[in-house]
């Protein structure tokens, strides 16, 4: 299902008819956020001094905005930059708080999403 409208002219008629449009929205919501998300990871990286280099912000700014980008060497440079710092911003965020491997499995399992995917 690729929209809400395509979501809600189906049927609610059953338990099953529910779950399969709960999940459809799950999958509509992610797919919203996710761009985002990669934005906000970069601004909580600042804010944990962790070097952020400028260059990143314009292309992960033209993704965010819609404006998807050719694969260029730079720009897969740029997006093994965002995964590295990613990465260890997740590594500070859990040694911060003091979670422990299950805590850390289950927050990767439920925030999980391509990494790459420009």
């Amino acid at each position: 299902m690729g929209s809400i409208a395509t979501i809600e002219s189906n049927p609610s008629i059953t338990i099953l008819d529910v779950k399969e449009q709960e999940a459809a929205y799950k999958d509509l919501r992610d797919r919203f956020s996710e761009k985002y998300q990669r934005l906000a990871n970069l601004s909580c990286a600042i804010y944990f001094d962790l070097e952020v280099d400028s260059k990143l912000w314009r292309p992960l700014a033209d993704y965010s905005l819609g404006k998807r980008m050719a694969q260029t060497p730079q720009l897969e440079h740029f997006t093994n930059e965002i995964v590295k710092l990613e990465t260890q911003l997740n590594i500070t965020v859990y040694e911060t708080f003091g979670l422990d491997d299950d805590e850390i499995t289950l927050i990767e399992q439920e925030t999980k999403y391509q990494y790459g995917e420009w």
